[in-house]
């Protein structure tokens, strides 16, 4: 049922693409992480939406549309549920996504390992989709307390994207009061700030270099297009 309404979703979000005016800016974010994580609070935080204390589940892919920051979000919401999460590589190339959002719920010791390897699942994925995707680590519920091995956690980020993503951060966030929610998006959005209108090159899988150690003027492109961010 869930891979049905994927598949519905790429048709319309590739009408969708195909109605944007060229001049407007727009960022695809695909969000995963276990149910009960806070998806949906971060990205409504975000959006300016005031906290809901008991928000529903979310059963099926949502997609959230905002407009932030003088460019359009898109933001392509996964169910958490153990069902669900056999659909997420369906949704994968539901459209050409600018980067993936995982959260997970910081206050829950016992969701932790959990989470800790879908996340590694993601990183070291060689689905071509997302292989080379910056991620962005939303630790959620700062509020109640961080109750997980951040350290641990920080370093599983920085070792999984090495040598294939130039951007991959953890942030302690809570969506209640909305703390490090701007700073963690902002992060992302200067990553993508393009210096041509072209997102895709500075994903593209690394090619070897002539002998001459210059490259070609597509790597020299990239390679400038790019901040390397992996803390």
């Amino acid at each position: 049922l869930l891979s049905r309404q994927i598949n519905k979703i790429k048709k319309s979000m590739g009408c969708a693409q195909n109605r944007e005016k060229k001049e407007e800016r727009v960022l695809k974010y695909l969000f995963l992480g276990l149910e009960g994580a806070g998806k949906t609070s971060v990205i409504k935080a975000y959006e300016g939406e005031p906290f809901d204390e008991t928000p529903d589940p979310t059963t099926i892919v949502t997609i959230h549309e905002f407009k932030k920051n003088a460019h359009l979000l898109r933001a392509v919401e996964c169910p958490g549920s153990k069902e669900a999460k056999n659909a997420w590589l369906d949704a994968y190339n539901i459209c050409s996504f600018d980067a993936i959002v995982f959260v997970l719920d910081g206050s829950n010791p016992n969701s932790y390992e959990e989470a800790k390897e879908q996340l590694r699942n993601i990183m070291l994925s060689h689905y071509e989709d997302i292989e080379y995707l910056p991620v962005a680590v939303f630790v959620n519920k700062a509020d109640l307390g961080t109750k997980i091995d951040s350290k641990e956690l920080r370093a599983l980020v920085k070792d999984a994207a090495k040598d294939r993503r130039k951007f991959a951060s953890v942030y302690d966030v809570s969506a209640k009061t909305g703390e490090n929610i701007s700073k963690g998006f902002e992060d992302l959005e200067d990553h993508l700030n393009p210096m041509c209108c072209c997102f895709s090159v500075r994903y593209e899988k690394p090619k070897k270099t002539s002998s001459s150690g210059t490259g070609t003027p597509q790597q020299a492109k990239a390679s400038t297009a790019t901040r390397d961010t992996v803390n």
